[in-house]
């Protein structure tokens, strides 16, 4: 996470533990990924983060997306979420694609 100003850093931290603090147990993991991972990104870059969930529902989904805006406009960032579930992410990781490919190589769990 090195790769990212402070207030990305800062932004990802709150975001993080506020997933926690609601999803508890049913949130697995965060991973950071795409061009803030890999350090090449432009200063318009949005911020790529896979959270994998234990199983989704429409209130879960609807809690990450709406904690997003409220993290986005309280630090003028863009997160990118992309949610897997855990099976989702195990039968993906399964197959050959280009996306958990650049998950695999460049991905951050934050």
């Amino acid at each position: 996470m090195s790769k990212l100003s402070q207030k990305e850093k800062l932004a990802l931290k709150e975001f993080k533990k506020e997933l926690k603090k609601k999803l508890s147990n049913r949130l697995i993991k965060i991973i950071l990924f795409g061009s803030k991972a890999r350090g090449d990104a432009r200063k318009d870059s949005d911020i790529d983060v896979l959270i994998i969930v234990k199983r989704k529902s429409e209130r879960t989904m609807n809690f990450i997306f709406d904690k997003k805006i409220e993290i986005d406009c309280k630090y003028n960032v863009f997160i990118s979420p992309k949610i897997y579930t855990a099976d989702e992410y195990s039968y993906y990781n399964s197959i050959p694609t280009i996306f958990m490919h650049f998950i695999s190589q460049d991905g951050v769990i934050i």
